[in-house]
């Protein structure tokens, strides 16, 4: 970024995110096509969610799902707690644009997710012995794409705002990892099929 800044112009610089952001938007909504279209119109992908959501359930052990379980508090409880810090943290310091930003994204996050829920009404996956119980519909998943937006974004401000370079990849790598676990815990936990946390990842 910096080194875009000091050899392009503002309008070049500006043009030349959006485009990659348009770029970027257009293929995350193919992925989630293919995934709808693969789910519940095909039905092709329905016995690998099958027979990954199987395999997990029959590995776990108590060590696992205890680590797994705190780690999903990461995508609901823990993310709106981050969620009102950061919000405060933008409100005392006036940064009143990436305030709304911040709002909007999850806020918007959160509707996107009920509607798409209700839309696709996909039942989440069953066991004799769960393991966890979750509400509502399965297809997005919303921790996925919750965690996603919510700590993709606050990657994307401590990467633009640390004040020292060498901090900025660990940081950033930790969030991405952070993401990663979160989508893997629900499906350890037998509350998302695989192709949810995919499309909940690319909504």
């Amino acid at each position: 970024l910096d080194w875009l800044r000091t050899h392009l112009t503002l309008p070049q610089y500006v043009t030349l995110r959006l485009v990659v952001g348009l770029v970027l938007c257009i293929a995350c909504l193919r992925i989630f096509y293919e995934l709808v279209e693969a789910v519940f119109w095909e039905q092709g992908f329905n016995q690998l969610d099958l027979a990954i959501a199987n395999e997990l359930h029959a590995a776990a052990t108590p060590a696992a799902t205890s680590f797994f379980l705190v780690v999903t508090a990461f995508g609901f409880q823990l993310l709106w707690v981050i969620g009102i810090v950061v919000g405060v943290y933008f409100m005392w310091r006036r940064r009143w644009m990436r305030l709304g930003v911040w709002i909007a994204a999850l806020v918007g996050g959160e509707a996107l997710d009920f509607l798409l829920k209700a839309w696709f009404a996909r039942p989440r996956p069953q066991f004799a012995d769960p393991i966890a119980a979750a509400l509502y519909y399965s297809f997005p998943s919303g921790h996925a794409m919750m965690s996603l937006i919510t700590y993709g974004l606050l990657a994307y401000f401590l990467f633009i705002g640390l004040p020292r370079a060498w901090l900025r990849v660990p940081v950033v790598a930790a969030l991405i990892i952070l993401i990663g676990l979160i989508g893997f815990s629900r499906l350890y936990l037998g509350v998302h099929y695989a192709s949810d946390i995919l499309a909940g990842f690319a909504v």
